[in-house]
């Protein structure tokens, strides 16, 4: 059964609230749950994040919205991709989404892959919210989706 978010279409996830300003938090994140399906004994070869989002409004005066993601399995960190410092990626758009393909190296094992936990943190950059700032936004989810490689050995 696919999840509502494996598929580019009209089914978008907008989160509760506004992403926190200036700097992520590690407390506030997007956790997307995928279902395990990797068989026992399997040889894990790749493991790819596709991630299609925005900004849940066109965001102005020089603002964007931001994220990094941290992979998982259970509640082992396997890795980091992006930092607070030096983002994932960033947009300011409201109405485009952008796709950001992100391969997970780290995730290279049948076990790994059938616990992985990803956990998407976004903050707003600069500080927004009024007084010329951008206003602070909340992200749009279109899509997010892991593909596995692996062969049965």
């Amino acid at each position: 059964t696919p999840w509502m978010l494996a598929t580019v279409d009209a089914t978008a996830y907008t989160g509760a609230s506004n992403w926190p300003s200036a700097t992520p938090s590690t407390t506030r994140y997007l956790k997307p749950t995928f279902e395990p399906f990797i068989p026992t004994g399997s040889v894990v070869t790749g493991a790819t994040l596709t991630n299609v989002w925005r900004a849940s409004a066109a965001v102005t005066n020089g603002g964007t919205l931001c994220y990094y993601l941290e992979t998982f399995t259970g509640t082992t960190s396997l890795g980091t991709h992006g930092s607070a410092t030096s983002p994932q990626a960033c947009t300011n758009s409201g109405t485009v989404f952008t796709t950001d393909t992100v391969s997970l190296p780290e995730v290279d094992t049948a076990a790994k892959a059938n616990g992985l936990v990803i956990k998407l943190y976004y903050w707003m950059s600069p500080l927004c919210g009024g007084a010329g700032n951008p206003a602070c936004v909340k992200s749009v989810t279109d899509r997010a989706q892991v593909t596995f490689s692996y062969y049965l050995d």
